[in-house]
Order: C-alpha cells, then sequence, then structure tokens
C-alpha cells in the first residue's frame, strides 16, 4: 500500500453497495476502474481497496449524495467516513 492510502475494507455486501454507486455516474470512469482493479479479492468475507486521500473523499462524497436517494446507505456511508479519518 502506498504511503499516505486510505486503506478502505467492506464486507461483500456492502461492497456490492459501494459499487453500484461507483459504477453509476456519481464516479469518473478513472476512479470507477481504478477500485475495481485494486479491490482485493474477498478474504474472511471482506474486500479492502487502497485509495490515495483524495480518492477516498471523491468516493465518500459519491456515497453520501446517494444516500439521499437510498438511506439505507447510510450505515455504509458512515463505515467509510470512519476508515477514512
Amino acid at each position: 500500500m502506498a504511503e499516505g492510502a486510505v486503506l478502505l475494507r467492506f464486507s461483500v455486501r456492502a461492497f456490492e453497495t459501494v459499487l453500484r454507486v461507483v459504477m453509476g455516474d456519481r464516479v469518473a470512469d478513472d476512479l470507477s476502474n481504478k477500485i475495481l482493479v485494486v479491490c482485493t479479492p474477498p478474504r474472511e468475507g471482506a474486500i479492502e481497496v487502497a485509495l490515495s486521500p483524495e480518492e477516498a473523499r471523491t468516493l465518500i462524497d459519491a456515497v453520501a449524495a446517494s444516500v439521499d436517494d437510498d438511506p439505507d446507505q447510510r450505515p455504509i456511508l458512515d463505515l467509510l467516513r470512519g476508515q477514512a479519518l
């Protein structure tokens, strides 16, 4: 993992929700592609993604915007915010 990177860890189910946001139009294609490439295979029921602080902020902002459409995503937003601090 690159120095200064933010390691985000998701349950497989939470990652599926994040992917729906990432593949939508709230995240630029280059970041969407990076997330798909750098995510680890599921281990012990979790997937990890290492992003720069700016990329993590972009992802968090996209998930935050999606909470307006789907309030059930709030726990995932809280998880992301907690890990990115």
